[in-house]
């Protein structure tokens, strides 16, 4: 009876993971603290689509910097070996196998595939093996399809959507403002009057000021940053986008400007975003990737976008509170068509005199 050849099983606990039942690194966003060296801290430089580049750790018996392990990649994540000699790590030194795009490499049965969250991707064909669980919003390309064919701009770290922060964040953007629009005229005139009143100018401004938002931040994480950095970057992204959405709904909407208001609404900006990507990375810190399934993105950027909303129309109406009624209030601030009239007819009724 032929003897079986030697098999390694690996299992996954959040960041951490187990080769052969014995613990063997915790994975993070910056590398990996190495369990089988004795808890050695190594670290991942990374290229601006997050992809894995020289894996390296300090040497302190020697106080330098030792690599162990440089891979450079074809477009779709094939190794260059000719430029990429240790792109399998050492000899005796476990390999990090998080390269291409962040995702893990798979080298079972000889196959030479990256295992992402929902597909698997074969970097010799530039594909997918499997259908895009999102095929719906990208009808235009192949459901197979890596990157949408651009590898150069755009990364696909979990095989669902190289577009989604800009789609997520259109989304958001839209729905937050539509929501408050809505509501407001509920307030004010009724269910009867609740999209009696829509400002498409206000809706296309937050829309395009979602989707910007969403590709500062896919671009701010694929610099191979820390979190802390990510997070120190998108303040001032947010705020300058929070700028320039404040400066052209007044434009457009008053065809008036406000300096103070301009600021003010930047600041709100910057410091709402900047709380949603502290969220968002200390939830994914602590609950790991299986986070999107109970807490999607979508969650986090939606509290912040309400958040921002809300102080924003906390000042207009601090602004405009000294004010009685829309012909007095300040330019800046939208007139209500309901503010003079009932809500309840019959209440009026009531006051008629008796014929």
């Amino acid at each position: 009876m032929p003897e079986r050849e030697s098999c390694t099983i690996r299992d996954y606990v959040l960041g951490l993971e187990y080769l052969n039942e014995e613990k063997e690194g915790y994975y993070h966003e910056e590398g990996r603290i190495n369990l089988l060296e004795g808890g050695r801290i190594e670290y991942t430089l990374k290229d601006h689509l997050g992809n894995g580049r020289v894996y390296c750790y300090h040497d302190a018996a020697e106080n330098e910097a030792k690599t162990l392990q440089e891979t450079h990649y074809y477009p779709f994540g094939l190794p260059i070996q000719k430029l990429s000699p240790n792109f399998e790590a050492a000899v005796g030194v476990e390999v990090n196998n998080y390269q291409y795009n962040g995702i893990e490499l798979v080298e079972d049965f000889g196959l030479q595939v990256s295992h992402a969250l929902f597909r698997t991707l074969d970097p010799q064909t530039g594909r997918w093996w499997q259908i895009d669980p999102k095929a719906e919003e990208f009808y235009a390309w192949s459901p197979y399809n890596s990157n949408l064919d651009n590898p150069i701009l755009l990364n696909d770290p979990k095989g669902d959507c190289p577009l989604c922060p800009l789609v997520i964040g259109a989304f958001v953007g839209f729905s937050v403002d539509l929501a408050f629009q809505v509501g407001a005229n509920i307030h004010e005139g009724g269910v009867e009057n609740a999209f009696s009143r829509i400002d498409g100018t206000s809706l296309a401004m937050s829309t395009a000021a979602g989707a910007l938002g969403g590709f500062a931040a896919m671009n701010i994480k694929t610099l191979g940053v820390t979190a802390t950095e990510v997070v120190a970057l998108g303040v001032p992204a947010n705020t300058g986008i929070g700028m320039v959405e404040s400066t052209t709904k007044q434009i457009l909407s008053d065809n008036t400007l406000d300096a103070s208001k301009v600021i003010r609404d930047g600041i709100i900006s910057g410091v709402t975003g900047g709380y949603g990507d502290s969220a968002s990375h200390l939830a994914k810190e602590f609950a790991g990737e299986s986070m999107e399934k109970v807490l999607p993105s979508i969650s986090i950027n939606g509290s912040s976008e309400i958040m921002e909303n809300t102080f924003q129309n906390i000042g207009d109406n601090m602004q405009g509170g000294n004010c009685e009624n829309g012909n007095n209030a300040p330019k800046n601030v939208a007139a209500s068509p309901y503010k003079n009239q009932e809500r309840n007819v019959p209440q009026m009724l009531e006051n008629m005199p008796n014929q």
